[in-house]
């Protein structure tokens, strides 16, 4: 299945809320360009499943984790435009907040169907909403690239086949790609 994109000039976030997926595919809104991309694959889904699971059993009750939630960024005002409405694979953010907001970490699994420039317009939309940490999970490759903000960009620190995730209210969590593939 193709991935389909087309430039917006505005989506209110109520216009947001109402827009449903069409099967087999998801919408996400990156740098205003509203896309349609298909699916994930059931190996990109049992690995952003397993990392969930490892992350779950770690939080406290300060922190809430999720999978294949959007995360809307929007300007303020009366009538709320989105700007960003990226879908991590996995995304952790403060549980007081009923939809994800302010996370402090967000997961993209690359597989087959992920674009090099997609990926890195989302990493630039989560960088310019000031996302501090960033993990991408090549399955492809058999790496995982771990990232931190610094000074309006997320950076690489930190790349192979284990990284060791460190977020407030979690004890530092080691994450293999052999325990994401299994």
């Amino acid at each position: 299945m193709a991935e389909h994109a087309r430039a917006v000039t505005s989506v209110l976030l109520s216009e947001w809320d109402e827009l449903s997926d069409p099967p087999g595919q998801r919408w996400e809104i990156i740098g205003g360009e509203l896309t349609l991309t298909p699916s994930a694959s059931p190996d990109h889904n049992r690995a952003a499943n397993r990392l969930w699971a490892l992350i779950d059993d770690q939080l406290s009750g300060d922190l809430r984790v999720g999978t294949d939630l959007d995360w809307v960024l929007t300007l303020p005002g009366d009538l709320p435009v989105v700007v960003n409405a990226p879908r991590p694979d996995v995304v952790v953010w403060p549980a007081h907040h009923d939809r994800v907001q302010e996370p402090v970490l967000a997961v993209e699994v690359l597989s087959g169907s992920d674009r090099r420039p997609r990926i890195e317009a989302k990493r630039f939309a989560y960088a310019a909403a000031g996302l501090h940490s960033y993990l991408e999970v090549d399955l492809d490759a058999g790496v995982l690239r771990r990232y931190v903000l610094r000074q309006g960009r997320l950076v690489e620190v930190e790349s192979g086949s284990e990284v060791v995730l460190s977020l407030p209210g979690l004890a530092p969590l080691v994450v293999t790609i052999d325990e994401l593939r299994r």
